[in-house]
């Protein structure tokens, strides 16, 4: 179930989840979310990617989008509510 729009989509619902729930969504960002991931899935199609992997729970979209600016992941577009990530600057490669 994916929540958009008004008070839930809202970056602050992130401090709405316990702190076992931020570890795993944590978890499972560092374990799953690689560059192929990103240029795949907007926001939108990450919250529904964790929420059927094996640790998921129901999460906010602003919730994800909030857990993986704490991951370090740059936004890249902002398109209405839907974003697009970069990787973190730290793990950039370069040619």
């Amino acid at each position: 179930m994916v929540y958009v729009g008004r008070h839930l989509d809202r970056l602050g619902s992130y401090a709405q989840l316990s702190m076992w729930e931020r570890q795993v969504l944590k978890i499972w960002i560092v374990e799953q979310v690689d560059l192929t991931m990103i240029w795949r899935y907007t926001s939108l199609g990450l919250v529904e990617r964790f929420e059927d992997s094996a640790l998921g729970f129901a999460i906010t979209h602003g919730q994800l989008k909030q857990a993986m600016l704490h991951a370090g992941y740059r936004v890249r577009n902002m398109e209405a509510d839907i974003w697009l990530f970069d990787l973190p600057a730290d793990e950039e490669t370069v040619d």
